[in-house]
């Protein structure tokens, strides 16, 4: 995967849940509810995102892990070209020498990590295999602590209503300096609004920025 299909969300192509200041990029676009043969792209971000639960999902069919195994290798590859690639204002250094200046926060599924169909594959999948390469902090401080129903199936896009079902469950990402929320597909941004607010809201003073899989172009 090359690191120059990396693209920073434009301000005058802003989602309506993105705000000024707000500094989000995407690795691939994908077309929602295109399929698995509308491009490379769509097939990445479904494999990707193959549910644990669901007639589809991996418990039936565990002949499909490796389809989703494959998705997330390319995520985490693509990441860790990302932060190896991008160099902070004022410093010759890119983001992956920084350390544990630089915290990766997963944005949780819409379901509890209690939950026998939790899909843990931004944390420990991804953003675990990133930091243990690069040595960036892993900062697990954000939980579901109320179920709902995914955004892509019905669910809300409304920020306050997103951050009602979040809980800060440790302060990892507030010893940080630079912090990435790390999610799959961007859409109205209401998810990432929603994790920045609460990071925000509970001492984190540094700076925070989104990285997707892909962004949902309709």
């Amino acid at each position: 995967m090359n690191s120059n299909r990396w693209q920073m969300v434009d301000e005058l192509d802003r989602p309506m849940n993105l705000h000024e200041g707000d500094f989000c990029f995407y690795y691939l676009i994908c077309t929602p509810r295109g399929g698995y043969r509308h491009s490379e792209a769509n097939q990445t971000v479904l494999n990707y995102k193959i549910p644990v639960g669901t007639e589809r999902g991996l418990r039936a069919r565990p002949d499909r892990t490796r389809y989703k195994l494959k998705a997330i290798r390319q995520y985490s590859d693509a990441l860790v070209e990302f932060l190896e690639g991008r160099h902070p204002k004022a410093t010759d250094e890119s983001l992956a020498s920084l350390g544990y200046r630089v915290g990766l926060v997963p944005i949780p599924p819409s379901m509890r990590p209690d939950s026998q169909d939790y899909d843990d594959r931004n944390e420990q999948q991804v953003c675990r295999a990133v930091c243990s390469k690069l040595g960036l902090r892993l900062c697990h401080d954000i939980e579901t602590a109320v179920p709902g129903i995914a955004s892509h199936v019905g669910g809300t896009r409304k920020i306050e209503n997103i951050e009602d079902t979040l809980q800060r469950v440790a302060t990892d990402a507030n010893t940080c300096e630079f912090v990435f929320l790390v999610d799959d597909v961007l859409v109205t941004g209401a998810h990432f609004s929603a994790a920045k607010s609460l990071l925000c809201r509970t001492g984190f003073q540094g700076q925070v920025f989104g990285l997707f899989l892909a962004r949902a172009q309709y």
